[in-house]
């Protein structure tokens, strides 16, 4: 007990002198800090004063300076023309106020330049401008003009495809085999064929009497097939017509391939080739 009891009061003791030595380390800061931002603000003060100084020294001078200008040149004449004042007078450079003002004359001509270059300069950019939107009015109408056109062959195009197959199809309902012209027998095959299955029903969508007329006289005596078959075996066709279409292009591309492939592998770039050599 006696010696947890030593403990604490040593540590309160030590706590006691390391706040005092802190605050006084901050006591001295402060006054350092303080030293030093008076020391700033004199030094600011005097730069200021000196600015202020040395602008008064320059307006005394910059105003003697116009004094003898005016005493020396015609000012007042120059005031009642209106081609300056003494605004015009405080922003000239000091260096300039001791050469005499140029006579009319030349100020007449340089004003005139430089309204001519104005004006110029002014009709140049919109001269520009003007050709330019011209430029791109006219690519516009070109444009419309090349699709209008296109627009207008691609409608052809679409009435004619449509037109083709259309104009087939009629073509074949609308003509008729002369069977009278065939001979006897065929004729005859034909003529009971017609009678005994309901043809008029497959001439309207599959086959017509050219159909019949090319037929073997061998089938001719058998009923014709019926419509599913027709369609599962047109479906067959459409497929495999589709994958050999499909396989063909596939084929072709791969040997355009293989020769862009091999004249590149034979005939390389300069670039490659040189750096080859090196």
């Amino acid at each position: 007990m006696r010696l947890l009891f030593l403990f604490g009061v040593s540590v309160v003791i030590l706590m006691n002198i390391l706040c005092k030595e802190n605050i006084e380390d901050v006591k001295e800061n402060a006054k350092k800090l303080g030293i030093v931002f008076r020391r700033q603000k004199r030094n600011a003060s005097d730069i200021e004063f000196n600015k202020s100084d040395v602008v008064e020294v320059n307006l005394t001078k910059q105003m003697r300076l116009i004094e003898i200008f005016k005493k020396r040149w015609p000012v007042m004449k120059w005031k009642y023309y209106g081609y300056y004042s003494d605004e015009f007078l405080e922003m000239i450079n000091e260096h300039w106020l001791g050469f005499p003002p140029p006579d009319a004359t030349v100020q007449r001509i340089m004003a005139s330049f430089y309204i001519v270059f104005g004006t110029l300069g002014c009709w140049g950019n919109a001269v520009v401008l003007f050709m330019y939107f011209n430029v791109v009015c006219l690519e516009n109408i070109k444009l419309w003009k090349r699709r209008k056109r296109l627009n207008r062959m691609f409608d052809e195009l679409k009435v004619s495809l449509k037109r083709k197959p259309m104009e087939y199809v009629f073509d074949l309902m609308s003509t008729s085999v002369n069977i009278e012209s065939k001979p006897q027998n065929e004729s005859d095959l034909i003529a009971r064929f017609k009678e005994r299955w309901p043809i008029h029903l497959w001439r309207r969508f599959l086959f017509m009497d050219e159909f019949l007329v090319c037929i073997n006289e061998h089938w001719l005596g058998f009923p014709p097939p019926d419509p599913e078959y027709y369609y599962i075996l047109g479906g067959l066709y459409v497929v495999m017509a589709v994958i050999g279409c499909s396989g063909n292009a596939v084929s072709h591309l791969k040997t355009n391939l293989m020769k862009t492939c091999s004249k590149e592998i034979l005939n390389p770039p300069s670039s490659i080739s040189s750096s080859r050599t090196y």
